[in-house]
């Protein structure tokens, strides 16, 4: 992807870029997951797996960490990362980001 938009989510909160914060109800945050290329999880608890299915039931890749349920949940439709090594989540997003087949077929 040439620009990729990119929105962080976490207690209630959105950040897109660096900018503006939104703050929105769920509706909205499903509309956003669905225009999303990829949705990253990196959270190592087991509290995120029902944002993973919703996610997955978006039509959306999915990225998260290899930590707790989180494999069990999404299993191989989505691509695993190290949650504490910064490089390895680098590395999935860049490889996601760029392999539009990837994206489709664990999407």
């Amino acid at each position: 992807l040439e620009d990729p938009h990119l929105v962080c989510c976490g207690h209630g909160t959105v950040f897109v870029g660096i900018e503006e914060v939104i703050r929105w109800g769920e509706g909205a945050l499903i509309e956003e997951i669905q225009r999303a290329s990829i949705y990253v999880s990196t959270s190592r608890s087991d509290s995120t797996s029902v944002s993973l299915l919703e996610a997955m039931a978006c039509k959306t890749a999915v990225a998260c960490s290899h930590s707790s349920c989180l494999p069990q949940v999404a299993g191989e439709a989505a691509v695993y990362f190290n949650p504490l090594d910064v490089g390895s989540i680098a590395r999935v997003i860049i490889t996601m980001l760029n392999s539009p087949g990837l994206r489709n077929r664990i999407a």
